[in-house]
């Protein structure tokens, strides 16, 4: 996934005391639009002028980045890949975390339990790949799919789709609507090893 545009952004350190959101579009690397729709969502506290304009303190944003672990002013390394796993079956995100560190070790993985959370995520670290269960409290994978498809920002990710149902999703639709590869429940660490190092290896060469 290629960096966003632009100069570096400024170090947390010298943010002023009040943000607009282009400000933190810039520092994050996300559209205003993203930015506007954590603060309706209530995901980054913010506050309106006379004029209307949205603003966020320089304390609340702070917040936003430890909370979230969103290395936002520091984030430099295209080396190491930003994969996202979604399954809220807690063992399984366990298993499927520890594969991914034993294939690709410089990763940062950011592991979510709900559809919602991964939404969130998603805008959050622009992950080079995604891997969605498909049901999933709150949103289901394939409308995450759906969104990634449809966002501008995120047209680098590309997406791994799990899943124990084969009567209710097949690999040729999801294939066919987007996804990079598709995995039905149980799969093996060979097989998903496999995925995840062609996925990523033309976007690191």
């Amino acid at each position: 996934m290629k960096a966003a545009r632009g100069k570096n952004p400024p170090d947390v350190a010298e943010l002023a005391e009040i943000l607009g959101t282009t400000d933190i579009s810039k520092i994050c690397g996300v559209t205003t639009q993203t930015v506007q729709s954590w603060i309706d969502r209530g995901v980054l506290q913010a506050f309106r002028t006379p004029g209307g304009h949205r603003r966020v303190k320089r304390e609340d944003f702070l917040e936003f980045l430890e909370k979230f672990q969103f290395p936002a002013a520091t984030r430099s390394s295209s080396s190491q890949p930003r994969i996202l796993i979604a399954d809220d079956e807690p063992d399984l995100l366990d298993s499927i975390k520890d594969i991914i560190s034993g294939a690709v070790p410089q990763a940062n993985i950011t592991p979510c339990s709900t559809g919602a959370e991964a939404l969130i995520q998603m805008g959050l670290s622009r992950p080079d790949l995604a891997i969605l269960d498909v049901f999933m409290p709150g949103m289901s994978g394939v409308q995450i799919l759906d969104r990634i498809l449809a966002t501008p920002e995120f047209k680098h990710t590309k997406v791994i789709i799990i899943t124990a149902h084969k009567d209710h999703v097949t690999e040729t639709t999801l294939i066919e609507k987007g996804a990079a590869a598709v995995l039905f429940k149980p799969f093996s660490t060979a097989d998903l090893k496999k995925h995840v190092e062609e996925i990523l290896k033309p976007a690191r060469v």
